[in-house]
């Protein structure tokens, strides 16, 4: 699964995503609200996966209107899921830059 390269940026930006929430101190609140983020694109990328893989074991070499259904209903997950972790991420992380970048410009 690790081989997948959607699912290796996905495990970056939510490491990414972790160091952050660490940096700017994150309420026990915030941080279930990125767990949650993170876990459901997680979930959706390997269920996507799934799909791509039974789909292409099934149908084999030959193209299938249902199987291209499956995997674009799989990836739509997938997209739906991180459009959801980038609002959470802006909801929680944009307050605390903008007071960081205040004080820092003065």
């Amino acid at each position: 699964m690790i081989e997948e390269r959607n699912m290796r940026t996905h495990l970056v930006l939510g490491a990414v995503a972790l160091i952050a929430g660490w940096w700017v101190r994150l309420t026990v609140n915030e941080w279930l609200w990125l767990a949650l983020a993170i876990f459901l694109v997680m979930l959706c990328e390997i269920n996507n996966t799934i799909a791509e893989n039974l789909s292409d074991m099934i149908t084999g070499p030959r193209f299938s209107p249902q199987a291209k259904k499956i995997k674009d209903i799989a990836a739509g997950a997938v997209v739906f899921a991180a459009a959801f972790a980038v609002l959470v991420g802006l909801i929680l992380f944009a307050p605390k830059l903008w007071l960081v970048l205040s004080h820092w410009l003065g």
